[in-house]
């Protein structure tokens, strides 16, 4: 929609509405969701903002976990966005 992004469920239907600048797929629960400004937060399956904007740099999550970048330095990150700085 207007080159938005949001998420169709197995049937086909709108699942969330079109409103990211970007997506990637969902994996444990939460999808990487672009802001305008460029920044990378995470959604649940509802579209419920999970973890804030803040990233330049999403991972997937697996096992409870993703490695994301932001200001130029690694993080691991769970699932409820609590973050340790890899390098």
């Amino acid at each position: 929609e207007e080159g938005l992004w949001g998420f169709i469920n197995d049937m086909g239907a709108t699942a969330i509405t079109p409103q990211y600048m970007e997506a990637r797929s969902f994996s444990n629960g939460l999808a990487a969701v672009k802001n305008p400004e460029g920044l990378w937060g995470y959604i649940d399956t509802s579209g419920t903002l999970k973890i804030d904007y803040r990233y330049t740099e999403p991972g997937s999550f697996s096992d409870g976990f993703a490695v994301s970048m932001r200001d130029g330095s690694w993080y691991i990150v769970d699932k409820s966005g609590s973050e340790a700085l890899l390098y």
